[in-house]
């Protein structure tokens, strides 16, 4: 017959694909520090930093505002002859937060490639990681990593 002690260790053993687990929530978590936040206060600002390639990169996630009023999400291909160019963002930042794939919707970025007037565009929000939402998810990540693992403890003794 198996001592506690001995149960303790075995149960140890047993709960590594329980802390796998618990690892791949907690990186799901982290995948949802971003916000859109953006580039510039006014549109002369915006559209000089754009022309000298300063506002954005290939591979940025944005959302575009142009003075008609339309809103384009994109991932940036390149900033070339007065032009913004990028292909479709289809998924909005929340579809993805949980890790879940919607197979009926096109994979981020797949698309026409759009192109914009430097000109015409009036506001850029780009997507970058938010130092306040990433504190919270590691902060209460970690707490319930913590609390799980006390709990396996105790339902062990």
């Amino acid at each position: 017959m198996e001592t506690k002690r001995e149960l303790a260790c075995t149960g140890v053993t047993r709960l590594t694909p329980g802390i796998a687990v618990i690892l791949l929530g907690f990186t799901v978590l982290l995948s949802a520090c971003t916000a859109l936040r953006p580039i510039a206060d006014d549109a002369g600002t915006l559209q000089e930093q754009l022309r000298a390639g300063q506002a954005v990169q290939p591979g940025d996630r944005v959302r575009v505002l142009t003075h008609d009023g339309r809103s384009h999400r994109l991932i940036v291909a390149s900033v070339e002859d007065d032009m913004l160019k990028g292909r479709p963002d289809t998924k909005p930042p929340s579809s993805t937060r949980t890790g879940q794939a919607d197979d009926q919707e096109p994979e981020r970025g797949e698309g026409p490639l759009v192109e914009i007037p430097i000109g015409d565009i009036v506001l850029v929000d780009k997507q970058e990681i938010s130092a306040g939402r990433t504190v919270l998810a590691i902060g209460g990540g970690t707490l319930v990593f913590l609390s799980a693992l006390l709990l396996i403890a105790l339902a062990a003794l």
